[in-house]
């Protein structure tokens, strides 16, 4: 399906905690149903993202809109998610298997400076696991 590459999509990054481990939750607006979210789990945080260049991304159900702007408790006893990142992306490129995302990102939390200005390629490897990776 086709897109608009120059539509801006509201996207943020979640610290879950949950009993067992802690890792980030990116979710962004599906470009193709936008009443959905596209997410990822992520083992850090937009911070390191510079730093580590590439990261394994393992994808998740789609999400309701309600997490753009929740934080607290998940039912069922599945942990808690504090927002830590907000901002916008554009995609460039979305196809099966693919993206790449122009990504521009804020601290949730205490001072809002800009965590990520960065373009993201992300690339299915298998049908759990994705590799995501700042471009040149």
């Amino acid at each position: 399906m086709g897109i608009n590459t120059m539509q801006c999509l509201q996207t943020v990054i979640l610290h879950h905690q949950t009993l067992k481990d802690s890792h980030y939750d990116w979710l962004w607006v599906n470009p193709n149903h936008q009443d959905q979210l596209t997410g990822f789990r992520m083992p850090i945080s937009a911070t390191h993202w510079q730093a580590q260049q590439a990261w394994p991304l393992i994808p998740l159900p789609p999400h309701r809109m309600i997490y753009l702007d929740y934080q607290g408790s998940i039912s069922g006893n599945r942990g808690t998610v504090v927002r830590v990142a907000q901002g916008w992306l554009t995609p460039l490129l979305w196809a099966q298997g693919r993206w790449r995302l122009e990504v521009h990102l804020t601290a949730a939390l205490g001072n809002p400076q800009e965590l990520a200005s960065v373009q993201v390629s992300g690339q299915s490897l298998s049908n759990i696991l994705w590799q995501a990776h700042v471009c040149e």
